[in-house]
């Protein structure tokens, strides 16, 4: 089973997710974009991972993530700017309910 997910969370903010699921796999795509498509104020967030469903509850599971930030304004009479990235790899022991 193959689904595919489009929505605008909030204003300025996009989200996309692909899921595909076969017996006790889950392989997941998703990414957002964040930041009413100003230059001074987005995000972007790219992830990845596969899923193994070991139990009813337990899963494992395996991935990436990337995660890039780009803001700068005005706070306090103070100008600041911030530019960050993140990325790497994610490996995590879900339960799910």
């Amino acid at each position: 089973m193959i689904i595919i997910c489009f929505a605008v969370i909030a204003p300025g903010v996009i989200g996309l997710q692909n899921q595909l699921t076969w017996k006790r796999w889950y392989v997941v795509i998703q990414g957002d974009y964040g930041g009413y498509f100003v230059e001074s104020k987005n995000s972007i967030q790219a992830s990845g991972f596969v899923s193994f469903r070991t139990g009813k509850l337990p899963s494992v599971k395996l991935g990436w993530n990337h995660l890039d930030l780009n803001h700068s304004g005005n706070f306090l009479k103070e100008d600041y700017r911030v530019n960050a990235t993140f990325s790497g790899p994610s490996v995590a022991m879900v339960f799910q309910f």
